[in-house]
């Protein structure tokens, strides 16, 4: 239980980057649906490596929407169902999704995770997890890969 609340919580999901120079504009480039290909990662608990791993799986996607919100999506059986919705806002390599909380108080969760490389199909996300809870100091990280699914436009006829 303790390892899936981790790597959900690592999930919550490295490219080129959302950099604004002369190449294309990355905000573009992630607009759309994008279903995560594979993962790989560490969890140390006070130093000690507790688990780690590097596994092809394909149960998650984000559906970034050009107005700035995003969907997360969990396989569940042969569909998808929503797991989480907010915002998302991408500058330099800097990936921000900012999900709400749902009781409507201030404790939203933010998550940065850095652009590693994206292209047109190819997206790389790495995520830094560094949690102090009581006695324990958990320090994670993870690279997820993804394929692209839909663009932000449709494709012509």
């Amino acid at each position: 239980m303790f390892l899936m609340l981790t790597i959900g919580a690592m999930c919550v999901f490295g490219l080129v980057g959302c950099n604004d120079d002369d190449g294309p504009d990355a905000t573009q480039l992630l607009t759309g649906t994008w279903e995560q290909t594979a993962s790989e990662g560490w969890l140390r608990e006070n130093g000690e490596l507790i688990y780690k791993w590097d596994e092809n799986e394909s149960d998650t996607r984000f559906e970034f929407k050009q107005d700035g919100s995003f969907v997360e999506y969990l396989s569940e059986g042969s569909g998808w169902d929503i797991y989480a919705q907010g915002t998302w806002h991408c500058k330099n390599d800097l990936l921000r999704l900012h999900y709400p909380n749902e009781e409507g108080t201030e404790d939203d969760e933010v998550v940065d995770m850095r652009v590693y490389y994206i292209t047109d199909y190819t997206l790389w996300l790495d995520y830094h997890y560094d949690v102090r809870a009581e006695k324990q100091h958990y320090v994670g990280f993870m690279r997820s890969a993804f394929q692209r699914i839909t663009s932000s436009t449709p494709m012509p006829l």
